[in-house]
């Protein structure tokens, strides 16, 4: 893979977990400073994280990405454990974006860009159906 490729495929992968953070920060801006597990900042550098281990994989082989994939998994699941337990308002959303962002990280450098870039969308838009009429088209 070239260079400039390589740029824009880990490019990609970084806009994916823009995408995703901003819908994320947006959802939970009236939240308390501290309170979040994951924001804009967060997601972009999980992207850009998948991204990196995806560019990596050739080059050191599975088990270099596998451990980002196990260490990411379990930060996330730590992080979402402590802010939700003062509210008692356990979900796994935020753990599962979180690891969808890093697998389109991943395919972004790895696959087909069109394919991550759409896997993006689509994670966007059903995050953002939880507090909108964006899914209002899917009711019979």
């Amino acid at each position: 893979m070239e260079m400039m490729e390589a740029f824009q495929r880990v490019a990609l992968a970084l806009a994916i977990g823009l995408l995703v953070g901003i819908e994320r920060g947006w959802q939970e801006r009236e939240m308390a400073d501290g309170a979040r597990a994951a924001g804009i900042r967060t997601f972009a550098l999980i992207g850009l994280l998948g991204g990196l281990a995806g560019y990596l994989g050739p080059v050191v082989g599975p088990v270099v990405p596998s451990m980002l994939g196990v260490a990411l998994t379990l930060t996330l699941i730590v992080f979402s454990y402590r802010a939700a337990e003062p509210q008692h308002d356990f979900s796994a959303t935020s753990v599962v974006a979180g690891l969808v962002v890093f697998a389109l990280g991943i395919v972004s450098v790895t696959s087909d860009m069109r394919l991550a870039a759409a896997g993006g969308v689509v994670t966007t838009v059903l995050l953002a159906a939880r507090h909108s009429h964006v899914m209002v088209f899917l009711k019979p």
